[in-house]
């Protein structure tokens, strides 16, 4: 069993860390979510003319820029130098109208109380007899109620809502309308603005939850949207979790995430706050039950890395066997547990073949690291035969570690092979099962990989450079 601690309260899926909740960033994920803040680089709505000065005065509006839900209201002020009266329009209507939202005499805009569909409007202030020549306008982005959904996690919740201008997006969640768990923010697909989703998850399960939406556009207008509700279901079964705390000490924030090498009929990776309740479950239903996470992730788009497959010293154990249809594969998932994409042992087995590679891959076991490139660095088993090695007469079978470094498009740019590097004589632990890796940690400083390699008792640190080593 590995434990995992993650550093945020609070988590979500998609883009930008806030808190971490998964919405708990899921390490402390499950609490509420966010890890760093990630946006998108895009225009502002434009606001229209600039004030113009005339002879009979000018007229400036201020904000420049509001988002409000249906119904909601805003007020706006004219600055008017070198007299004159002042007319509110909404989009070139006096007083604006049912479907546009209305101005009254003072500057006051309301949203239509019904709002299907979100839009962009602008609130001219014109000097009364010269409106088409003396004119200031503001940007009104109305936005309509965001649509909470379930999925097929029952502790997660998803959260949509549409943006007529470029921005991002958290929820914020609670069990009283307090909230107080925030998640990550995720920025809209375009520069024009669009759909949000966000996945909101480290909930307890069987328990009511309040929720909102905080919008932030780039043009500097934010917008709450209305409380919504959401229950969350009974979750797969998983190990019961008991905590205690040494007395007068505080445990440090976040929530403990552990993968269980348990059968995949029950959750084999979850997660806790610090009381012991399970605030998030990852399980699967296909392959055997000889499939194993090992281990799970937390990525920077918020989404989860898991390793699924079998006990790599397997094929060295007597009488073992990989039952057909298990899975070798390394995926990743959202919150929900929906599979964004994935790469297979026997995918890179035959990419490495097809670069020229004679190696008799074996599974993936124990760890695969995300590098800040966008790459992902997996590790395999890998067999050699050996003849008359010292104490050991006739054939061998020995059971080493290759690492394979995978571009984004899932080609191998940089393998090591331990039996290139390593003296297979030297075993100190249970060979035939010579290496058996452990875990990989990638070293910001130089670029470079450590590697645990439990049956040599060693740490390994291997010249990487980001696959030019």
């Amino acid at each position: 069993m590995k434990v995992f601690r993650a550093m945020r309260d609070g988590w979500s899926a998609g883009g930008v860390g806030r808190s971490f909740g998964l919405c708990l960033s899921l390490l402390v994920w499950l609490t509420g979510c966010g890890a760093g803040v990630f946006r998108t680089a895009v225009p502002p709505v434009p606001a229209g003319p600039a004030p113009v000065a005339t002879q009979g005065g000018s007229v400036t509006v201020s904000p420049q820029y509001a988002a409000v839900g249906p119904g909601g209201m805003t007020q706006f002020h004219a600055a008017v130098t070198g007299g004159g009266s002042v007319v509110w329009q909404v989009n070139g209507v006096a007083g604006g109208s049912a479907t546009l939202g209305t101005v009254d005499a003072s500057g006051n805009y309301t949203a239509p109380a019904q709002v299907t569909q979100a839009q962009n409007v602008v609130v001219t202030a014109a000097l009364s007899g010269s409106a088409q020549t003396n004119f200031a306008t503001a940007v009104v982005s109305v936005l309509a109620g965001g649509v909470v959904s379930t999925t097929a996690n029952p502790q997660v919740a998803s959260y949509s809502i549409y943006l007529p201008a470029p921005g991002q997006v958290y929820v914020e969640f609670g069990d009283t309308v307090a909230y107080g768990l925030p998640t990550w923010e995720q920025a809209t697909p375009s520069p024009n603005g669009g759909q949000v989703t966000v996945l909101v998850a480290g909930m307890r399960a069987n328990t009511a939850y309040h929720m909102r939406a905080r919008v932030m556009l780039n043009d500097g207008a934010t917008y709450a949207d209305g409380d919504q509700t959401f229950t969350t279901g009974t979750p797969p079964v998983s190990a019961a979790v008991v905590t205690t705390s040494a007395a007068g000490i505080a445990p440090q924030p976040g929530v403990e995430m552990f993968d269980t090498l348990r059968p995949f009929e029950v959750a084999q990776a979850f997660a806790t706050d610090l009381s012991g309740n399970v605030i998030w479950t990852y399980s699967h239903s296909d392959g055997t039950n000889e499939d194993l996470v090992q281990p799970v992730k937390l990525l920077p788009n918020g989404h989860m890395l898991v390793q699924l497959s079998y006990a790599s010293s397997i094929p060295v154990q007597k009488n073992s066997i990989v039952l057909p249809g298990t899975l070798d594969e390394v995926r990743e998932v959202d919150l929900a547990g929906t599979t964004i994409q994935s790469v297979t042992q026997a995918q890179v087995a035959s990419a490495l073949a097809a670069q020229g590679y004679t190696l008799e891959l074996g599974s993936l076991h124990h760890d695969v690291l995300s590098l800040p490139n966008g790459h992902l660095l997996l590790l395999f088993s890998v067999n050699k035969s050996f003849d008359n090695l010292p104490g050991y007469p006739g054939t061998t079978n020995v059971l080493g570690d290759v690492l394979v470094d995978l571009d984004q498009n899932m080609k191998p740019d940089w393998v090591w092979n331990s039996f290139d590097h390593l003296d297979v004589n030297r075993h100190p632990f249970q060979f035939p099962d010579w290496t058996h890796s452990n875990a990989l940690l990638y070293s910001k400083d130089d670029h470079n990989i450590l590697l645990s390699v439990r049956h040599q008792n060693w740490i390994l640190k291997i010249d990487f450079e980001d696959g030019k080593g």
